[in-house]
């Protein structure tokens, strides 16, 4: 119990340069901490962001809206999204029909 205490306070999501890298899954506790970290990521201005979620093996549902949001929100700024996955976390993309609107990267395991 206290191990996993310990992980919710540390912070599951950094900024290196244009991207947003998800060190755990997505799970409910951490969403607020992702959509701070995504309007920061927005408010830096660069031409494409970069989610990296290479690392992600499950994602709370909320995460797919606040990713349809991000959407919007950077299309909308002239920006592009660019997001990195597992080849096993794909088929929740394709699903959602992200892969027509957002450039998705597939990364081998």
């Amino acid at each position: 119990r206290d191990v996993y205490k310990r992980q919710l306070r540390m912070s599951s999501f950094q900024i290196l340069d244009n991207q947003l890298l998800a060190h755990s899954d997505l799970c409910w506790e951490n969403h607020a901490e992702f959509r701070e970290k995504c309007d920061e990521l927005i408010s830096l201005g660069f031409d494409e962001i970069i989610l990296d979620l290479t690392n992600v093996t499950f994602i709370f549902s909320a995460y797919m809206g606040t990713i349809g949001q991000l959407l919007g929100r950077t299309a909308g700024s002239g920006q592009r999204l660019t997001i990195r996955v597992s080849e096993n976390l794909f088929w929740l993309f394709e699903m959602a029909g992200f892969e027509k609107m957002i450039n998705i990267e597939v990364v081998s395991a």
